[in-house]
């Protein structure tokens, strides 16, 4: 017991001496080739480091086959730690990026019409019979991102990361943080 109250007593210490940070962030990515939005919180602990945390929501693509349409979708989350490599002084800060991300990966797949054949009966469905592929994964981001200021409390973000998972993709962030 004694041990979670030191850890609380520090964690709240920390969250009251760190800088905050809350925005918008809008990504590309070449696995799903499509623009992504999301929101994106920084926690500066000290002049080096800091933490991120983003929520990321991909609408995906809408392929059309012979007899159906392909939706595709994906939700991702990274936590990030950052180091930075000079001082803000000059109005802008570059940093290495490290973390991990969670990626939940939907297809939905809408037929106008099919023919299933089971042993020796065929079976023809009307459109609308629908089949989901759903998936979560897991991996690990590296990269450099870039962080300028704008006014007193509004700042310019940009991002280049790689994930490294079985959804490997590159991706290009931008967006704008405020500072509380």
């Amino acid at each position: 017991m004694k041990i979670i109250l030191t850890l609380a007593c520090l964690l709240s210490l920390n969250f009251a001496l760190a800088q905050h940070q809350i925005g918008a962030k809008l990504t590309y990515g070449n696995f799903f080739e499509s623009v992504g939005f999301g929101v994106k919180g920084n926690n500066y602990f000290n002049h080096l480091f800091n933490f991120s945390g983003e929520l990321l929501y991909y609408p995906g693509t809408s392929s059309r086959t012979d007899n159906a349409t392909v939706d595709t979708k994906d939700i991702a989350i990274n936590i990030d730690a950052h180091y930075k490599f000079n001082d803000d002084r000059d109005g802008y800060i570059i940093y290495a990026i490290g973390g991990v991300h969670y990626s939940y990966y939907t297809v939905l797949t809408t037929f106008d019409s099919r023919t299933i054949q089971q042993d020796a009966i065929t079976f023809t469905t009307i459109g609308g019979d629908t089949d989901k592929f759903a998936r979560s994964y897991m991996g690990l981001n590296f990269g450099v991102g870039g962080n300028y200021q704008i006014q007193d409390r509004i700042h310019a973000l940009a991002e280049l990361k790689y994930v490294w998972s079985e959804l490997g993709q590159l991706v290009f962030g931008v967006g704008v943080v405020y500072e509380l």
